[in-house]
């Protein structure tokens, strides 16, 4: 279960639990398959379900959500795309894209059955302009691949989420990170877009031109049409040193549920009061020993006086452990097969996710039915369940 909130004020925590269970049953059964002809007519690679790799073309990350699709189009050109636009406007098709294919819902490959899927591996480009300090990007570019672009070459950072290989094009709608309280997150950069209309029509759109198509676009560009290119704004780091902190209960505590409660509404109170530090990430782990984890963009000195004010809200059995590093090394922490730009296998799970906005925060019966349902519920022997709760708000992810 993921739970992330917002609000038109600060929203607090983003929520997050997942349950796995070992295994999962592929998804089966036709699909149509009428449009074919039409790709093929416009010279657009096309996977069908009588080509010999359909069955990889459309293999879904997350197998639990596996839906299938009518046909997968490769094109090649933004003149292939509209192309293919149209011809699933004749069958009557909807369209999705796909990118890095790791999406926990399986977006690439639509809600439904009978998508057209619109797989943008031949349009994937990575560019960066030193005068404007934006970087251009397309196609199934990774959060590594970006990352590690703009550090070795520039060393320059921009905002992201916290898993390697999900595409940038997918977290375009949001794309939370350890950064993004201070930076916000890949929405809130986003400076202009190049985009593929359902009529076939390839156009532009900024602040000030298509500003209606730019303003859907952040958040809602599945429904806007196919983005053939990003610029985003990207920056130079907060600090060259960052403090990577740990907090847990020492190891001879046995905290109980309410212990567990205590430490998640302390976090909440700092969180909501004037000691509340944007260059602060916080990652609150539900278990039955929970931990927070996450980062300071400043040096450790710095770090002190914000850590103690924390620290006064938890538990007396929490204890605190620190490390400082240069930043590229906080990245290989924070994200987890960043520099190696490793990929995370398939899996098969589900999940979910809750924001809670400032006004209506959590209180000891609401924290205590979340620790009752994931980190102190009953596990099936094969399943397994976990979760965390991100702090968000600061000056742009609000």
């Amino acid at each position: 279960m993921v739970a992330s909130v917002s609000s038109a004020s600060r929203a607090i925590f983003a929520l997050c639990s997942l349950i796995a269970v070992q295994g999962g049953v592929a998804a089966a059964g036709g699909a149509q398959i009428e449009i074919g002809s039409c790709l093929e007519k416009a010279g657009i690679e096309t996977s069908l379900p009588t080509t010999s790799t359909w069955a990889v073309d459309t293999e879904a990350w997350n197998s639990r959500v596996s839906p299938v699709p009518s046909a997968v189009a490769y094109p090649k050109t933004e003149e292939e795309v509209s192309a293919a636009l149209k011809c699933a406007a004749d069958a009557g098709l909807k369209v999705t894209t796909l990118g890095g294919n790791r999406s926990f819902s399986s977006m690439g490959f639509g809600r439904d059955d009978g998508a057209l899927i619109m797989n943008l591996k031949y349009l994937k480009h990575l560019k960066y302009d030193e005068k404007t300090k934006l970087l251009s990007y397309g196609g199934p570019v990774m959060i590594s691949e970006a990352a590690n672009y703009m550090w070795s070459n520039f060393s320059r950072t921009l905002p992201h989420g916290r898993c390697p290989d999900v595409g940038m094009t997918g977290v375009a709608a949001s794309g939370f990170g350890t950064l993004s309280r201070s930076s916000g997150t890949v929405l809130d950069n986003i400076v202009s877009v190049r985009v593929a209309l359902a009529n076939g029509s390839i156009v532009d759109a900024d602040a000030k031109q298509n500003s209606d198509l730019f303003w859907g676009v952040r958040g809602a560009a599945s429904s806007m049409g196919v983005v053939l290119d990003f610029k985003i704004k990207t920056y130079e780091p907060p600090s060259q040193r960052v403090v990577n902190y740990t907090i847990e209960f020492n190891s001879s505590a046995k905290p109980t549920q309410q212990d567990n409660v205590d430490a998640l509404i302390g976090t909440q109170k700092w969180a909501l009061s004037k000691d509340n530090n944007d260059l602060v990430s916080i990652r609150f782990s539900l278990k039955t020993k929970s931990t927070l984890q996450g980062f300071f963009y400043g040096s450790s000195k710095k770090a002190t006086k914000v850590f103690a004010s924390l620290m006064k809200n938890l538990p007396p059995s929490m204890v605190l452990t620190t490390n400082e590093s240069d930043f590229w090394a906080s990245e290989s922490i924070s994200t987890p097969g960043i520099v190696a730009q490793t990929l995370t296998p398939r899996r098969f799970f589900y999940i979910t996710s809750v924001t809670i906005p400032r006004k209506t925060p959590l209180n000891n019966a609401t924290a205590w039915e979340l620790f009752s349902n994931t980190a102190f519920a009953p596990k099936l022997p094969d399943a397994s369940a976990s979760g965390f709760v991100d702090i968000w708000g600061g000056k742009y992810a609000k």
